[in-house]
């Protein structure tokens, strides 16, 4: 069975055009910080990349540099791009040209359920081969301590920390991602993300969702029947309803200030993206008509590239 270990290891070494990438945030009650590690790559260009925002700036940061600058090996994971790490207990960033430096402790993940029907978040879909866009999640949240240092102060990290990784050769040409360890009611996770899939000859809207709540988890996809019974945009907030089964989920989500982002297109970091750090989303999860949950999620990344009209 695919596991947290194989879901972490490098994918994409040898195809082209291809990118991989690997997404962390950090939630305490100073700061959100968000760092993407990635490599991109096409016939004309190779890259390796790190870009980091959090609530305490104005914008996004990122730094290339050649793909001789990567070191990797799979036991134990490890990536190396000069100076910063990344192993499976620990994200180190340190970069001249990073205003940033961040040293943060990876403890013990919270994975999906598994099944062999479902393995990873991506279903049945995690057998096929040549998909556009790969998705991983990689730890729904686990506690983690670490500093920070910004414009010479120095912060103390003591949060949530979320993992999840994408690979292929290109985003989704529309999707709409949240992700939140923030809510208000008790402790609970929520992971959602709904993307155009272009599955040959077809194309279709594709589902992932996790809510996790106590040592519960709901799960909601594509693959076990899910279906957008609606998805508006209202002024400043967007509407999104699910349904699968005896389930129905209700989703009112407000996106706030966003950071402009570099994402892969057939390889290459050239398309942009915008993601808030600090989003709102509150979650209605009906059973047979009958509110089951009722939850407000706050500290919300939010992206929303083309999904809504």
């Amino acid at each position: 069975m695919i596991t947290y270990d194989t879901e972490l290891q490098l994918h994409q070494s040898y195809k082209i055009p291809a990118f991989e990438g690997w997404y962390f945030r950090v939630v305490d009650n100073q700061v959100s910080i968000a760092v993407i590690i990635g490599i991109a790559k096409t016939k004309e260009k190779q890259e390796a990349f790190i870009q980091i925002f959090h609530t305490l700036n104005e914008k996004m940061e990122k730094v290339s540099y050649d793909i001789k600058d990567v070191q990797y090996q799979d036991e134990p994971f490890l990536i190396k791009i000069k100076d910063s790490i990344f192993s499976k207990n620990r994200l180190y960033i340190k970069d001249q040209g990073l205003s940033v430096l961040l040293d943060i402790k990876i403890k013990a993940p919270l994975s999906l359920k598994q099944t062999k029907y479902a393995p990873t978040i991506m279903g049945p879909f995690a057998y096929l081969k040549n998909m556009q866009c790969n998705h991983a999640v990689l730890n729904l949240g686990s506690s983690t301590q670490g500093e920070m240092v910004y414009q010479n102060s120095s912060y103390k990290i003591k949060g949530i920390l979320y993992q999840e990784k994408d690979w292929g050769n290109s985003f989704p040409r529309k999707y709409i991602w949240v992700q939140s360890n923030c809510c208000q009611e008790k402790q609970a996770v929520l992971f959602l993300s709904c993307a155009a899939i272009p599955l040959k000859p077809i194309e279709f809207t594709g589902i992932i969702m996790v809510i996790a709540i106590g040592e519960k988890q709901y799960r909601f996809a594509s693959y076990y029947g899910a279906f957008i019974t609606k998805a508006k945009r209202v002024k400043d907030y967007f509407y999104l309803s699910i349904r699968q089964g005896k389930y129905n989920i209700v989703l009112k989500i407000k996106s706030g200030k966003t950071y402009r982002l570099d994402a892969p297109e057939m390889g290459e970091m050239q398309r942009n993206v915008e993601e808030s750090l600090l989003g709102q989303v509150e979650m209605k999860l009906y059973e047979y008509h009958q509110c089951k949950e009722h939850l407000l999620f706050s500290h919300c990344g939010i992206e929303n590239d083309h999904f809504f009209k």
